[in-house]
């Protein structure tokens, strides 16, 4: 239900944007841009397919019909996805797709002789048995219980009718083992079908309109601070830009903005959904008192403008369009509270006449302006995360020797040698056989995240440094683990902790 929501939220931003509206009944099946964006495992965000399991059997079944994407979403549980290297290989003709019996060709040719639904089981006992459908769905019942004593019965009446209908006795029996083996785990064909329209809908959406996609899946994380992250950080990959949060132009949801991704009001910690109402409400009357901190106090009334919450946004950069430092806002925002409950301290007083005896408004206050460390630290505590600028960026200008970014990385050979400047996020110390330590460190930058390994000759270098948020300097080689990027560091060193 949250994913058909999803869908319908997608459809509305792309029509608010300018673009067409998707009739989801009409989107072509076998569209090229879709499947390319499945074969590479770019799926984060679409309905069954997000986890890096998935991905990699993506990759590894490289999807080119529409079966590919039901059979992937049938196939990766616990027992079936054993076979996902098989239907893999067979698909793409390293491995031959051996059939027990020529009658199975036309039921097990979609998948590549492996027994993925539990359809097949029911199409099989018809055909080499001549079972009525409903004794078929006994024998599929019993085997997805895994009945023995109704297995052993089936199987006699499986080979049975198997040589009554003229199959050979052997065969009859390998067949039966066969659904045996395989369809323990037997899914639904149905339930597949219904799963993948959705699944291949999204990526339909993520790989013609990735900026609605990206509005809407950021729309619906909010409050999920880790999804928001892993979502922001793959669209700047991808060159989508970010707008900061704006109290003139941000709703509560993310929007589609000129060529980026305006973050939404609801994205900002400590602000109320009353606050943002009655702002977008607030808009369609007064929009001038946007211009103004004291303005729009007082169009606010003090009732609502309240210290705290516009603290939170000022930190968040949503009134940077003000062309005021955040150091300015800051040290502005009590007079303007002030000056609010002197002309209107209730909504209830109409504006015109809370403003009638008014003798000019307050100026701003004075103030030096905010450290750009302190900006951004501000910045993370109150979105979770960097947007106007990232730490990394501006480190990154001192050193002519660093070659690389988490963008760059994914398009790499591995092997290669890389030298690149992250901010750590995460450091896991373990000891090694020999009771030395070493660690595994997650480091981003502004473009993503890469995962580090620092063995125990690097790792006394550099121990004291490997904190949060501290910025490190690093070469090592480029390697794959299931997909996603690692590096073996070979020497790193401190360069900076935001803050000094």
């Amino acid at each position: 239900m949250r994913n058909l929501t999803i869908l319908e939220q997608v459809r509305w931003s792309i029509y608010k944007a300018g673009g067409p509206w998707i009739e989801f009944e009409l989107i072509p099946m076998q569209d090229e841009k879709t499947f390319q964006l499945l074969q590479k495992g770019d799926t984060l965000g679409i309905f069954q397919l997000e986890s890096e399991g998935m991905k990699q059997a993506l990759r590894d079944i490289h999807p080119t019909h529409f079966l590919d994407i039901v059979a992937v979403n049938a196939l990766y549980r616990p027992g079936p996805m054993d076979f996902i290297p098989v239907y893999a290989r067979r698909k793409a003709g390293k491995e031959p797709t051996n059939m027990l019996h020529p009658a199975l060709e036309p039921i097990l040719r979609e998948t590549f002789g492996v027994i993925v639904y539990q359809e097949q089981i029911i199409q099989i006992a018809s055909v080499m048995a001549g079972f009525t459908m409903g004794q078929a769905d006994l024998l599929r019942r019993a085997v997805s219980k895994k009945n023995r004593q109704v297995l052993e019965e089936q199987r006699a009446a499986f080979v049975k009718g198997a040589i009554k209908q003229g199959f050979d006795m052997q065969v009859a029996e390998e067949v039966y083992a066969l659904i045996v083996r395989f369809a323990d785990y037997g899914f639904p064909k149905s339930h597949a079908v219904a799963y993948s329209v959705i699944s291949y809908q999204m990526a339909y959406l993520k790989a013609h309109f990735p900026l609605s996609f990206y509005a809407a899946l950021l729309s619906n994380a909010t409050g999920n601070v880790e999804k928001i992250q892993q979502l922001v950080s793959e669209a700047k990959e991808k060159g989508i830009p970010f707008y900061p949060p704006s109290l003139k132009r941000s709703t509560k949801f993310f929007t589609v903005e000129k060529d980026g991704v305006r973050y939404s009001l609801s994205g900002v910690k400590g602000v109320p959904h009353t606050f943002i109402e009655t702002v977008i409400a607030l808009r369609q009357t007064n929009a001038e008192a946007f211009d103004n901190l004291f303005d729009f106090a007082v169009a606010l009334s003090a009732q609502h403008f309240k210290p705290k919450i516009m603290e939170s946004l000022i930190f968040a950069g949503a009134l940077d369009y003000l062309m005021k430092d955040r150091a300015v806002l800051l040290a502005t925002v009590e007079a303007a509270h002030k000056h609010a409950e002197l002309l209107r301290p209730t909504e209830d007083i109409d504006i015109a006449s809370a403003t009638a005896y008014s003798f000019g408004k307050p100026k701003y206050m004075e103030a030096e302006a905010m450290p750009q460390k302190e900006k951004l630290l501000h910045e993370k505590e109150s979105l979770g995360f960097y947007i106007s600028a990232h730490p990394v960026t501006e480190e990154r200008t001192f050193w002519n020797e660093v070659n690389m970014t988490c963008r760059e990385l994914k398009r790499e050979r591995e092997g290669t040698y890389v030298k690149m400047i992250g901010m750590i996020e995460e450091v896991k110390k373990i000891r090694t056989k020999k009771g030395e330590q070493m660690a595994f460190v997650q480091l981003q930058d502004e473009f993503g995240t890469v995962s580090v390994t620092l063995f125990p000759q690097v790792f006394q270098l550099v121990q004291e440094f490997l904190l949060e948020d501290e910025l490190i300097y690093l070469e090592g080689t480029l390697e794959r683990r299931f997909g996603k990027s690692q590096i073996k560091v070979k020497h790193a060193q401190a360069t900076k902790k935001l803050g000094n």
